[in-house]
């Protein structure tokens, strides 16, 4: 009598279950805690509605920085390749400081933080033992602040007082020199920074870019190393 055919399908799934547990398994089973915190500082572009939001300004601006602070925590090596695998949270601010403004009958400086949170998965890679190459893509929300006063002008489609916040998506890449023969190390890199939100109650996108320069700690598993 033959076997119903739905039996051995099921069986079959069963099987390659289980040999892609037991790669699982053996690919990870060498790795260890990979961790990196650290700070960077840079160049910032923010577009809202697709208009450079420093070009609104008719002042100008007297200060535009873009800040940067983000931390790594993976697993790795895998599957004895230099490959490490893990999630990435992210902050890039992009500060801005106007020339003065006059409201009223007072012109005074102002200050604007297009601010961004990042949090998705990220992959590692050890092309040589001291260079890094890492890229990460994950959700993002926008975190925006002003001093600029509410009786101010409404300005690229909102009142610039009231920044409204916003949803979206978020990625980096970044290239560094690993500075740690052993498992505790320094890394010294750059890192370009990609951030598009739909702000809220509206069709405005505001989309920030930042380009930096960042130093983080670095802790990371190599099989055979010293501590």
């Amino acid at each position: 009598m033959k076997k119903p055919r739905r039996s051995l399908a099921m069986k079959r799934t069963g099987l390659f279950a289980f040999l892609f547990f037991l790669f699982s398994v053996s690919a990870f089973a060498d790795g260890g805690l990979y961790f990196d915190i650290g700070l960077g500082l840079g160049f910032p572009y923010t577009e809202i509605g697709g208009v450079n939001f420093g070009d609104v300004l008719e002042a100008g601006t007297e200060t535009q920085v873009g800040t940067d602070f983000s931390t790594k925590l993976g697993w790795g090596p895998i599957a004895g390749l230099p490959f490490y695998v893990g999630g990435e949270f992210n902050y890039i601010g992009h500060y801005m400081k106007s020339k003065p403004i006059k409201v009223g009958t007072v012109a005074s400086n102002y200050d604007w933080i297009f601010a961004s949170m990042i949090i998705g998965p990220t992959v590692i890679f050890y092309p040589i033992d001291m260079l890094q190459l890492s890229t990460s893509l994950g959700y993002a929300w926008t975190v925006n602040d002003s001093s600029f006063p509410p009786a101010a002008d409404d300005l690229a489609g909102f009142t610039v007082s009231e920044l409204p916040q916003g949803k979206g998506i978020g990625f980096n890449i970044s290239v560094a020199a690993d500075l740690g023969k052993r498992r505790h190390g320094c890394l010294l890199g750059v890192k370009f920074f990609f951030v598009s939100c739909k702000l809220e109650n509206s069709d405005i996108k505001q989309e920030t870019s930042v380009f930096d320069v960042f130093v983080k700690y670095r802790y990371r598993h190599k099989p055979g190393a010293k501590k």
